[in-house]
């Protein structure tokens, strides 16, 4: 009887092994269709909806206002001394009329923007679209939302030098400055003007 035990344990040990080995080749020969759902094999592509961002194209960039581009198409250079602030840009564009030598005196008497002309001005010039203004300088719906086109009135006082000049419109006047922001610098150009006397001067 001792000697039918271990034939008995060694018979049984034989058995457990071969059912592990039997269970381990039927797992690796399951079907596609067999494997457990929650648990997917690792891939490389990611899952639907996921890579859209990647692949999305970016956005242009918004064409700036810019010196190098623009300044050759203005009828008026920058002036020299221009400024960031619209309304400062507008009074010095008026004082430099004090180096034309037939202006013996002038002065800038006051400043603000015309937003009734600038809302014209935009409507007519930058978002008309058989504008030739907006042709030929490039202007874009864009530029006219960032705020770089201004009406500013000057109102300034002048007196003129009559041997040198005919011009005829000195005293109280006043001045509409049509202008655009190199964006840039963050510098204001005049583009066109229109001024007209508040008291037109009998001496010509």
């Amino acid at each position: 009887m001792d000697r039918k035990r271990p034939v008995t344990l060694t018979l049984a040990l034989i058995l457990l092994i071969s059912g592990c080995r039997s269970r381990q080749s039927a797992e690796n020969n399951r079907t596609p269709d067999q494997y457990d759902s929650t648990n997917p094999p690792y891939t490389s592509e990611a899952p639907v909806g996921e890579k859209d961002d990647e692949q999305s194209e970016p956005e242009p960039a918004a064409t700036l206002h810019t010196t190098a581009e623009f300044s050759g198409k203005y009828s008026r250079p920058l002036v020299h001394d221009s400024a960031t602030d619209p309304l400062e840009a507008a009074r010095r564009y008026v004082e430099n009329y004090t180096e034309l030598p037939y202006v013996s005196n002038l002065e800038v008497k006051d400043a603000f923007f015309s937003d009734e002309l600038t809302q014209q001005y935009l409507e007519y010039w930058v978002l008309a679209e058989n504008s030739e203004i907006r042709k030929d300088y490039g202007w874009t719906d864009d530029m006219a939302e960032r705020g770089i086109f201004k009406v500013v009135h000057v109102d300034y006082y002048a007196n003129y030098d009559h041997t040198q000049t005919s011009f005829d419109m000195e005293g109280d006047c006043f001045i509409n400055i049509y202008m655009v922001q190199y964006e840039d610098t963050g510098l204001w150009q005049e583009i066109d003007h229109d001024y007209r006397p508040a008291v037109r001067s009998d001496t010509v």
